[in-house]
């Protein structure tokens, strides 16, 4: 039982960490995009 919460936590902090990630790299983007923008 004590695993089993265990790794169910483990999942949660990944998924935490997963979300933050891809926001971080959904802005990234954007701020790469509006640089060509703003080059181009």
């Amino acid at each position: 039982m004590l695993y089993m919460t265990r790794q169910h936590a483990v999942l949660s902090y990944m998924s935490v960490y997963v979300f933050i990630f891809l926001s971080s790299a959904l802005h990234f983007g954007t701020y790469i995009v509006h640089y060509i923008y703003f080059f181009v």
